[in-house]
């Protein structure tokens, strides 16, 4: 006969999995507690992430990251799109990857600048994973082409590049509302589990 408890010692192990810790590549950010919510896996082979603060550490204190920011990590390059309107913060930073040297584009409000950085993955925390992590890691199209960064949405054909996010003021609410649906569908979960399980 399957128990419940059984059925509960399986259905554990996924919700764990969706939080389980990854070391990443962030370019522009110093380590520091952030989490990590896989958002969708593309066919090119690249993944993006919800970026946010993650829980303090034995390291850090308080973590010093407000909002979230949008990475895109592939195979020989990472973008990443970050906006805090109400602290006139607003860059996006890409980054094509050879070896352990990253060639990157910042481009902010005012300027955009070319720099070369190690590139050195740190241990992020885990955050909520997507459900159908095979479709489109994109809520609607703009282009991150490696050479540089754009950081509007394009209104005509798309030119070659890599596709990520809206402009960051669109996804970033996109994004809030994805990960609120997602900590929905895990508490329904739950949820269930509870009452498949009854009174012990």
């Amino acid at each position: 006969m399957f128990s419940r408890l059984h059925l509960a010692s399986l259905l554990f192990p996924l919700f764990h999995a969706a939080l389980a810790d990854i070391s990443l590549f962030i370019p522009g950010f110093d380590e520091q507690p952030l989490s990590a919510s896989e958002i969708g896996a593309g066919p090119d082979g690249r993944t993006t992430y919800e970026i946010a603060a993650g829980a303090p550490t034995s390291t850090f204190d308080s973590p010093d990251f407000l909002g979230t920011a949008t990475l895109v990590v592939g195979p020989s390059d990472a973008f990443v799109t970050y906006a805090q309107p109400d602290k006139s913060i607003d860059f996006g930073d890409s980054c094509t990857i050879t070896g352990t040297l990253a060639v990157c584009v910042v481009t902010d409000q005012t300027t955009t600048e070319t720099s070369t950085e190690t590139v050195s993955p740190f241990l992020v925390q885990g955050g909520v994973q997507a459900v159908n992590t095979a479709a489109s890691s994109t809520p609607s199209p703009t282009t991150i082409n490696p050479s540089g960064f754009s950081m509007s949405t394009r209104s005509g054909p798309s030119s070659p590049g890599v596709t990520s996010t809206s402009s960051p003021a669109t996804s970033f609410g996109l994004l809030t509302i994805s990960a609120s649906i997602m900590d929905i569908g895990i508490v329904v979960g739950l949820s269930c589990v509870a009452s498949l399980l009854g009174p012990f």
